[in-house]
């Protein structure tokens, strides 16, 4: 049950961050976003590696 959770956790993030990273892409917007760990903005660019971080956080769990 703790796997299925994590993997659903994981799927809908993911699938959030690349949903907002085409969206802004699409809208040529390079608008920053908040990241909360460091507390300075992000750049469009690194969605795609916050992407891949979130997967390495979840599967640590």
């Amino acid at each position: 049950m703790k796997e299925l959770l994590k993997n659903m956790i994981i799927l809908f993030t993911d699938m959030v961050l690349k949903e907002l990273r085409l969206i802004l892409e699409e809208m040529n917007c390079f608008t920053t976003i908040c990241d909360e760990n460091r507390k300075k903005p992000v750049k469009l660019k690194k969605i795609s590696y916050m992407c891949q971080r979130n997967e390495l956080f979840y599967n640590n769990l």
